[in-house]
C-alpha cells in the first residue's frame, strides 16, 4: 500500500468507519499511521491474585471457573460476575449492565484482567475489569503491555486503533519510505521512520515511546522549515515595486512623533526601508511586546509607499484597535 492510500482501500475500513475517522482529520493511510497516542497506560506488571491490594488498578491472569449474569430487582441493573482463579487464589470480577459478557467469557478459558480492586460490604472484587483472552500465538493488544490511549470519536475507540495498527504494522508488516537523510538521522540520533512507527504504537518501554515521539516532532519541524525555505525561494523570483526612500519625509515623520524613537525602533525602520528599495518582495517579521513600537515602524514604511501613489494595508487583530488606528 502507498502511504497516500485512501481509507476505503484499507481492509476493515468501510464507509461508516471512514466517515467517523474523517471527524478525526484522518483521510489517508499516512493520516492513520500518524494518529499517535496522547498518553500511555503501563499495564505490563502482572500480579498473582494473592498479591493484589484494595484500591489499586491491577493486571492479573486466570481461568474462569464460574460465570453468571442476573438482574438486580432493587437497582434494576444487570450484574455479570465471574470467578477467576490462578495458582495463588481466587477473586470475583463484577460488571454492570453488560449481560452479553456471560456469552463472551467462557468457563474454563484463560484471560488477562485489568481493573480496580474494590472492597464493598466486606467483599473484595475487581470492578468492571477490561479483559483479553490469552492467545499464545500472538502478543496481547489491550493488556499486559504499555497500552496506547488514542484521541477518539464516537464509534472509534482506542481498542479499534490498536487492532488496526496491529493489522497494518505487525500482521501486514507495512513499510513506509524514510525521507530524512541517513547523515541527519545519525547526527540528531533519531529513530528510523518504520521503527519509530512501531515504537510509538507498540512501545517496549516509555523511554522508547518518547524517542519515537521525538523523531516525529523533529520530522514535523524539519518539513515546516523545508516549506519555509521553498516559499522564500519562490518569493525571490517574484517582482515588487522598488520604493525610493524620501529621507526628508522620513525625518519629518520622526520629528512629528510625541516621543523619541529607541535605537531598536530606528534599526527596524532602516532595515524595513532597505527591503522596500529592492525589486523583490519583502519577507520580514517584526516581533515585539505590546507597546514596543511595531506600529510606528510600519507607519514609517507605509508613508514611503503612499508617497509613490501605491497602496498599503494595515491589519489589526480587533475592530476596536482598527478604529483607534484610524482615529490616530
Amino acid at each position: 500500500m502507498d502511504i497516500e492510500t485512501p481509507l476505503e482501500k484499507i481492509k476493515g475500513i468501510g464507509e461508516v468507519i471512514k466517515k467517523k475517522l474523517e471527524k478525526l482529520k484522518i483521510f489517508t493511510l499516512e493520516d492513520l499511521l500518524y494518529h499517535f497516542p496522547h498518553r500511555y497506560e503501563d499495564l505490563s506488571n502482572l500480579l498473582k491474585i494473592s498479591e493484589i491490594k484494595v484500591g489499586e488498578k491491577v493486571l492479573i491472569q486466570g481461568k474462569i471457573v464460574e460465570i453468571k449474569s442476573l438482574k438486580s430487582l432493587k437497582k434494576k441493573i444487570f450484574l455479570t460476575t465471574a470467578l477467576i482463579k490462578d495458582d495463588s487464589g481466587m477473586i470475583e470480577a463484577v460488571w454492570y449492565n453488560q449481560p452479553y459478557l456471560s456469552k463472551v467469557l467462557k468457563k474454563g478459558e484463560n484471560f488477562y484482567f485489568v481493573g480496580k480492586v474494590v472492597r464493598k460490604s466486606g467483599k473484595v472484587f475487581l470492578s468492571n475489569p477490561v479483559f483479553e483472552q490469552i492467545d499464545l500465538k500472538k502478543e496481547p493488544l489491550h493488556t499486559k503491555r504499555i497500552v496506547p490511549i488514542y484521541p477518539e470519536t464516537k464509534g472509534i475507540s482506542s481498542k479499534w486503533f490498536r487492532k488496526i495498527f496491529y493489522f497494518l504494522l505487525k500482521k501486514q508488516k507495512l513499510k513506509v519510505p524514510e525521507f530524512l537523510p541517513s547523515f541527519l538521522l545519525r547526527k540528531e540520533k533519531l529513530v528510523e521512520r518504520n521503527r519509530a512507527l512501531l515504537e510509538i504504537h507498540f512501545p517496549k518501554s516509555l523511554e522508547r515511546a518518547k524517542l519515537a515521539r521525538e523523531r516525529f516532532s523533529f520530522e514535523k519541524i524539519f518539513l515546516l522549515q523545508l516549506k519555509i525555505l521553498s516559499e522564500r525561494k519562490k518569493l525571490k523570483k517574484e517582482k515588487a515595486f522598488k520604493i525610493e526612500i524620501d529621507k526628508n519625509l522620513l525625518l519629518s515623520f520622526v520629528k512629528s512623533l510625541p516621543f523619541e524613537l529607541t535605537s531598536a525602533q530606528k534599526r527596524a525602520i532602516v532595515e524595513i526601508l532597505r527591503d522596500l528599495k529592492k525589486e523583490v518582495p519583502m519577507n520580514r517579521l517584526l516581533q515585539g511586546d505590546t507597546g514596543s513600537g511595531k506600529t510606528v515602524c510600519a507607519m514609517a514604511a507605509i508613508l514611503q509607499v503612499a508617497r509613490q501613489n501605491l497602496q498599503s494595508v494595515l491589519m489589526a487583530p480587533t475592530e476596536i484597535l482598527a478604529k483607534q488606528h484610524f482615529q490616530t
